[in-house]
């Protein structure tokens, strides 16, 4: 037997799988956003607006003065003083009395307020409105992100693909 040089194949990397399968991925995902779109456009319920008409009165006119006097500007505020440290002689027990419930005894105090009968159905009340025009929004707005995520995605794989084998690892067999 010879011993004869035999060619290293080099197993495919996954990098190399999922460039090679770049293209089929790409148009998949853009027939499906197409079709999603479609459907949203084709099966939402139509929008209108109400006539909401007015009439409008003739503007008139108006002439003005010749001349408009313009009074002067106000004069500058001046700064407040410095202020300065009294030289009164004040006494130093001078406090505030002490406040104790022998001195303010309970029964000197008001009777408390009578209660109210309050009828809690008199208070307003919060109602959400949860249809029309607020859902389409917020429905279009899931789609939307859903279709730039699936975007930057693609964008993603195009440019890694683009990098050719960038940052990919191969085994050293």
């Amino acid at each position: 037997m010879t011993a004869e040089a035999v060619p290293a194949v080099l197993a495919e990397t996954a990098n190399e799988r999922l460039k090679r399968t770049f293209s089929s991925w790409f148009w998949g995902s853009m027939i499906v956003a197409t079709l999603v779109h479609g459907a949203t456009f084709a099966f939402w319920p139509e929008l209108t607006a109400e006539d909401i008409s007015y009439e409008a009165e003739e503007i008139e006119a108006i002439e003005l003065p010749p001349e408009i006097e313009i009074p002067p500007p106000p004069q500058a505020i001046s700064r407040p003083a410095t202020p300065v440290m009294a030289t009164a002689d004040i006494d130093e027990d001078i406090t505030i009395a002490p406040t104790t419930f022998e001195d303010n005894p309970i029964e000197d105090l008001p009777p408390p307020p009578e209660e109210v009968a309050t009828d809690i159905s008199a208070a307003p009340t919060f109602t959400p409105f949860t249809g029309g025009w607020t859902a389409a929004l917020g429905l279009m707005a899931v789609i939307s992100s859903a279709a730039a995520i699936l975007a930057g995605a693609v964008a993603f794989v195009a440019v890694r693909a683009a990098c050719g084998t960038a940052g990919t690892t191969r085994d050293a067999r």
